[in-house]
């Protein structure tokens, strides 16, 4: 998949792709592979629940990914409109442009499997070389801030 991105880009659509990156315990199917792979090589997340069904057959194959921090998207059961498809919710906190006054932030025990499937895809993009100098530490958490 070749898609020119911005700085500051979320992408989501039906792609009817399985993987478990976005539906632990299936199978990879229908592009879920390539789709994966692509949203590594190009830093951009999934940002919706892993798990969260989006359509009525129970699967989570409407998908959306983003590299703008704090970028999520949810069911919005309140806004379903009678499609087989489960209607989605992206909120981006302040246009991914303004800086964020709070430096602390909690990740509420319902999401940290959400938080940790993020961490690990960045992970798998940018590895961290081994630590043992001050240097190296301030290596690493420029790497993280990319």
């Amino acid at each position: 998949m070749t898609l020119k991105l911005e700085e500051h880009s979320a992408l989501g659509g039906d792609f009817n792709a399985r993987h478990p990156a976005f539906e632990p315990g299936t199978d990879a199917r229908n592009g879920g592979i390539e789709l994966n792979q692509w949203s590594i090589n190009n830093n951009m997340s999934f940002i919706g629940e892993p798990g969260e069904a989006t359509h009525q057959a129970g699967h989570v194959i409407d998908l959306t990914f983003s590299n703008i921090p704090f970028a999520t998207t949810e069911v919005a059961e309140d806004l379903h409109c009678g499609s087989d498809h489960f209607t989605l919710l992206t909120t981006i906190p302040a246009r991914g442009r303004q800086p964020l006054d709070q430096f602390h932030y909690r990740v509420p025990t319902r999401r940290l499997h959400q938080f940790n499937a993020l961490v690990e895809l960045h992970l798998q993009a940018h590895p961290i070389s081994p630590i043992n100098t001050k240097a190296d530490i301030e290596s690493s958490i420029a790497s993280l801030e990319m």
